[in-house]
């Protein structure tokens, strides 16, 4: 079973959970900030939440989401309004996820595309349809 490590959960959830306000940090280097929040918009849907709708509001200002999404990217897990946090107020997750996250996405930039199974499997598909 795969456990994917929550993050962007506030201590009103939970008096263990961070106060999100503790982790905004004006000085972030808003580079960094803006791959950050990007990296946290382009994360999977994992569900849509049927939830109180102040989970879709955000603690800081007056914006809103329609929906109370969780996102992830197979390691993590966090509410879509992480990435409001990040973008609009600094939020700044601890270093070891950012470098985690950051890691990954290098990664994937730097990767090469093989599309000879893809090409393998069509081949296949006409062999297999030609035969009927």
């Amino acid at each position: 079973m795969t456990v994917l490590r929550n993050i962007g959960r506030w201590n009103i959830n939970h008096p263990d959970d961070p106060d999100l306000r503790d982790l905004i940090d004006v000085s972030w280097d808003q580079e960094q900030v803006s791959e950050v929040a990007d990296y946290l918009e382009n994360g999977m849907t994992l569900a849509a939440l049927i939830s109180n709708p102040q989970n879709r509001h955000c603690r800081l200002c007056e914006f809103s989401y329609k929906d109370d999404l969780l996102l992830t990217d197979g390691v993590y897990v966090w509410p879509q309004l992480l990435c409001h946090y990040v973008s609009a107020h600094k939020v700044r997750l601890p270093q070891v996820i950012i470098d985690d996250m950051m890691s990954r996405w290098d990664a994937l930039e730097q990767s090469q595309q093989d599309v000879s199974w893809w090409r393998r499997l069509a081949a296949i598909r006409k062999t297999t349809s030609a035969e009927r």
